[in-house]
């Protein structure tokens, strides 16, 4: 991709401002003196039309709210934008399709002789309210998994490699038994991310969050970081399988392990 084209929207916006000035210039001075104000305003609406017409999507990152996806969206090359999207849904089922926006609307193909799948994307604010339309795209998806949601323009700290990068630089803090280090690394995610993390991300992060307070000796702070477990961790396997898909289970088990044993360390108990 050439970085040095032009930018079809600028173009565009170009032309309507030649075309106000051309206007103008073609007039008598009396005439344009007199409609000076309408022109004015008629030039001021077509300038930001112009804009609009061509505007695409923000390229970048997207996370589904609650962590339930992402949705990366490239630049604008050839009147399209390529994405690729997953979401996610219980018992580790998911949705993966990838393809091309042109405008705010993908049409991706599913197997010959059925209906293209038709995704829509439809901007709030800097997030993007995603959707499909009819059974089409069920082609993509697994059973308990679906393709529309908000998806959040993460803030700052908050992409998939940030925070990963982060979990990381906790855990370096961590084992050179740095605790306040490792405490001030984690504690923001709970703050600043908390909208694009699904619920296994979140109770892995208070689990260790958790253990840096306790050998720091803030028991209090401690058991309010694992309250929202506190359920969790009163429950036993069996009631965890009965509570939880198959897949989910197993993943909820080792967090309310974890989550019992932290609470006992900073004088807490489960519910």
């Amino acid at each position: 991709m050439n970085m040095f084209a032009p930018d079809p929207r600028i173009a565009r916006a170009t032309v309507a401002r030649g075309m106000c000035r051309g206007m103008i210039a073609g007039m008598k001075i009396k005439f344009v003196l007199r409609f000076l104000p309408v022109l004015a305003v008629v030039c001021a609406l077509h300038v930001p039309f112009a804009h609009a017409q061509g505007a695409g999507l923000a390229p970048g990152e997207y996370i589904g709210e609650g962590g339930s996806g992402n949705l990366v969206i490239g630049p604008a090359a050839g009147g399209a934008q390529k994405f690729t999207l997953q979401s996610y849904g219980a018992n580790g089922h998911s949705c993966d399709v990838d393809g091309a926006i042109r405008g705010r609307q993908a049409k991706v193909e599913t197997e010959p002789g059925s209906k293209a799948c038709v995704i829509d994307f439809v901007l709030k604010g800097a997030d993007l309210d995603v959707s499909d339309k009819g059974d089409a795209c069920r082609f993509f998806c697994g059973a308990r998994a679906a393709i529309g949601g908000i998806y959040l323009l993460p803030p700052p700290g908050c992409r998939s490699a940030e925070m990963k990068k982060t979990r990381a630089s906790f855990k370096q803090a961590y084992d050179k038994k740095d605790y306040a280090q490792a405490r001030n690394t984690l504690a923001p995610l709970l703050g600043a991310c908390k909208r694009v993390l699904n619920d296994f991300e979140e109770s892995r992060i208070r689990n260790d969050l958790a253990v840096a307070l306790y050998h720091q000796g803030d028991m209090a702070e401690c058991r309010k970081v694992l309250e929202p477990l506190r359920e969790l961790a009163g429950m036993d396997a069996k009631a965890i399988d009965e509570g939880y898909p198959p897949s989910d289970a197993d993943t909820y088990k080792p967090i309310a392990r974890a989550a019992r044993t932290n609470l006992k360390l900073c004088g807490g108990s489960p519910k």
